[in-house]
């Protein structure tokens, strides 16, 4: 045994292939296999000099070019019936070129300019037939024509490249893995953190607030202070978890819309209202500038104006106090393009690569600090294509301002002149005998008082036996019912109570944290006329108890789940 391993008293030729081997073996890098291919076969059959590639799965791609024992540039490559390799690519075997400038399959030109006289390719093969690479000798050093030795030595340091370029392979898909899986953990570690962070702002206010209120004693215009600040608070909170609610359903495809005919101008006022109070705590200026005739779209209303409330709350996050912000619409053939601009702080080019990638904070990217979880872009974008448009963002560059355009397809019907102002229209709010039912002492009470003061006669239930037992008397027009509680859950009571005379003809409302689209469709399986997703929202249950009626709950989910889905 020799100091490096290799075993002596053995013919020097298996003693080379054996070393051929080990330094194959040893090299975890598919170039690297190449070179060590090129190098060491040319020093084994001493030869002038040799050339490596790979297949790319349409040509051979030379990867390295030895001559007279050094690594040489050489930008080649072959395509099927091009030269040798290419011959090699349409046959998978071995071919001998004794004299390459009359050769039919040796390319003259090629060889004359590296002085190449005769030359010997053999593919490199993982099993019988599927091409990994080649590789190729030229000239002899002895002067002397390549035999069948020279044939079955390359061959056999072929099958040995075949198995490094596997494993090499087969290391790199692992270490490409493994920075997916460090890159995926690091994202998650982001996600969770940021998340963290957002979740405290809101909740830190809201603490302090409850402190005050507590202390305030006979204070009127403290509480009511201290009340809008829980109020606005509790908006963020809510606002968050939608988001996350609605990048689960975009993940997932379960993003459905519900498309009616949509005018342009009402979706833009109601996302413009949503984003005003922030326009006025920045002193932004906004101006918004519409075409004089009506622009319909077939769509969700809801979604398209969180298309452009998504859109002016970036812009507003993202402009310095007393910017200016615009949004202008201009109908093109068959579509219509909106752009909002500001004059804040621009994107670089290499952030505008990344803006609409979940979870990708633009003021991150900035090195500058703002609140949100980074979803809202890429909700944007999402839902935009889900009406068959899209956007795009563009930005000079730092301190330059940003643009965002949506293109969004027309409505290529115009709706029955009724059709906009029935959907505008709301119902008078009458009041209702509403049988609340939830196992959480603290929602019972606030939800119960809030139903009182919207004019409705309110009686409290525990749990699901609870309100079978108060039905009879209290004979509900509405059932307010928990999903969630312990013993018997809202799904049960829920058939339980369609089974009484009370509660055939009474309106059952689920009212739980569970807002998937295969919740709504079990409640409805259930025996409820409608859905709402916890935190409720006052003015959205108002709105379902005020046209509420169990003989129309096919109209129900709709206008129930406006707001949330």
């Amino acid at each position: 045994m020799s100091d490096t391993g290799t075993p002596t008293g053995i013919d020097p030729v298996a003693r080379s292939l054996l070393r051929i081997g080990e330094r194959l073996g040893s090299t975890l890098d598919v170039e690297q296999v190449m070179q060590v291919l090129s190098q060491e076969t040319s020093q084994l059959i001493g030869t002038r000099g040799a050339v490596a590639g790979l297949y790319d799965g349409s040509a051979l791609d030379c990867q390295c070019y030895w001559s007279l024992g050094l690594p040489l540039p050489l930008q080649r490559r072959w395509v099927t019936g091009q030269g040798l390799p290419g011959w090699l690519i349409a046959h998978r075997q071995p071919y001998l070129a004794p004299d390459t400038g009359s050769d039919p399959q040796a390319e003259r030109d090629f060889y004359r300019q590296l002085g190449v006289t005769a030359a010997l390719a053999v593919p490199v093969l993982d099993g019988p037939d599927e091409l990994l690479g080649f590789v190729e000798l030229h000239d002899k050093l002895d002067g002397s024509g390549f035999t069948d030795a020279d044939h079955d030595l390359l061959q056999g340091v072929a099958r040995l490249a075949a198995v490094a370029i596997r494993n090499a392979r087969a290391f790199q898909q692992l270490h490409r893995a493994e920075e997916q899986r460090e890159q995926a953990d690091r994202k998650r570690n982001e996600f969770l953190a940021t998340l963290a962070h957002e979740l405290r702002n809101p909740l830190a206010p809201i603490r302090h607030a409850l402190q005050i209120m507590q202390l305030a004693g006979n204070k009127p215009q403290l509480i009511e202070t201290t009340r809008a600040v829980i109020e606005r608070q509790v908006q963020q909170l809510v606002r968050l978890v939608e988001d996350l609610l609605d990048v689960s359903r975009v993940s997932t495809g379960r993003v459905a819309l519900r498309r009616e005919w949509v005018d342009l101008a009402s979706t833009v006022h109601d996302a413009v209202e949503t984003v005003r109070p922030l326009l006025v705590q920045r002193g932004h200026r906004l101006r918004v500038s519409l075409p004089p005739e009506p622009i319909y779209l077939d769509g969700d209303p809801v979604r398209l104006a969180q298309i452009f409330t998504n859109l002016l709350n970036n812009a507003c996050k993202f402009t310095p106090v007393g910017g200016r912000i615009s949004l202008t619409a201009q109908p093109e053939a068959g579509k219509v393009c909106v752009t909002i601009a500001d004059s804040g702080r621009g994107i670089t080019a290499e952030a505008l690569q990344r803006v609409f990638d979940p979870f990708t904070r633009i003021d991150r990217l900035l090195d500058r600090t703002e609140g949100g979880l980074g979803v809202g872009l890429s909700l944007a974008r999402t839902l935009a294509e889900l009406h068959g448009g899209g956007i795009v963002a563009a930005s000079r560059g730092p301190d330059q301002g940003a643009e965002f355009i949506v293109t969004l397809p027309l409505s290529t019907t115009q709706p029955h002149p009724g059709a906009l102002a029935q959907r505008e229209a709301s119902p008078a709010p009458a009041g209702q005998r509403v049988l609340l039912v939830d196992d959480n002492p603290d929602t019972v009470s606030t939800l119960a008082s809030l139903l009182a003061m919207m004019g409705h006669e309110v009686k409290t239930a525990s749990g699901g036996l609870e309100a079978l037992e108060a039905g009879p008397d209290f004979h509900p027009d509405v059932v307010l019912l928990d999903i969630g509680m312990p013993g018997m859950d809202g799904y049960e009571t829920a058939r339980r109570v369609r089974g009484t005379s009370w509660g055939r003809e009474a309106a059952l409302v689920a009212a739980t944290g569970w807002g998937q689209e295969e919740d709504k469709q079990r409640a409805l399986k259930a025996g409820f006329n409608a859905h709402m997703t916890k935190p409720i929202d006052p003015q959205a249950l108002e709105r379902l108890l005020g046209g509420l009626d169990a003989r129309t709950s096919a109209d129900l989910l709709p206008a129930t789940d406006r707001r949330l889905r």
